[in-house]
């Protein structure tokens, strides 16, 4: 068992305050890429997004786990309507349910950016007072917001698996790469989409390979 030092941490899907399920895709996004940033952290381990988000819905599955003595849990809520962006975050420990951080956010869409990371250093304070700061846009990723919007609507229509989902996702991860053509996730998700697509087709694969070029290039610009 590991020592008390290490902390685990669950990051739930986020809840879509508002109810509206064209918002469902940047309550998951959101929730995915802090998964990400705080995963950096040394002595902290971040459940998994695939673990994660099978408690959607059922987050008391969790105090049953093995991890539950030093899992702590991050629930937070979105909202948006028009150019507004609300969010609430909740900081709890599991073993007991007391809460040791929570705060709300109201900003613009615009600073979704500034947004995720004062919730990502937050949190990193709240867990390790004297930790350093985190950075929640990865390398390979966007300053564009509406790009930024593309692709997480584009990531939250690929995994759903339905009829023509992948060519969905496709023609937004394709609007998400002109708008910033130095975004080398959106690159790399066109490539994927298109393996899928045609990975029944004799020779398809090949021609992924100018995607996976173009984001190998713009990660490395």
């Amino acid at each position: 068992m590991a020592g008390p030092e290490l902390r685990s941490l669950l990051v739930l899907p986020f809840s879509n305050l508002g109810q509206q399920a064209a918002n469902e895709y940047l309550s998951d996004g959101l929730a995915e890429e802090l998964i990400v940033a705080l995963s950096s952290i040394k002595g902290l381990r971040v459940i998994p997004r695939t673990t994660a988000f099978q408690s959607k819905g059922n987050p008391a599955t969790w105090l049953r786990s093995d991890l539950a003595w030093a899992l702590r849990q991050c629930w937070m809520g979105v909202q948006r309507g028009g150019n507004r962006l609300r969010i609430r975050v909740t900081l709890t420990r599991v073993s007991d349910g007391q809460t040791l951080w929570s705060h709300s956010y109201d900003r613009t869409a615009q600073d979704v950016f500034e947004t995720e990371n004062e919730v990502a250093n937050s949190m990193v304070k709240a867990l390790f007072p004297n930790r350093r700061s985190v950075d929640v846009v990865p390398p390979g990723g966007t300053r564009n917001v509406e790009a930024h919007n593309l692709y997480l609507k584009g990531n939250f229509i690929r995994q759903k698996f339905f009829d023509n989902s992948l060519v969905d996702a496709l023609a937004l991860f394709q609007k998400a790469a002109q708008l910033d053509p130095s975004y080398a996730q959106a690159w790399a998700a066109q490539a994927f989409c298109y393996s899928e697509i045609g990975h029944d087709i004799s020779g398809f694969p090949k021609r992924c390979l100018p995607w996976l070029c173009r984001g190998r290039n713009a990660l490395s610009s």
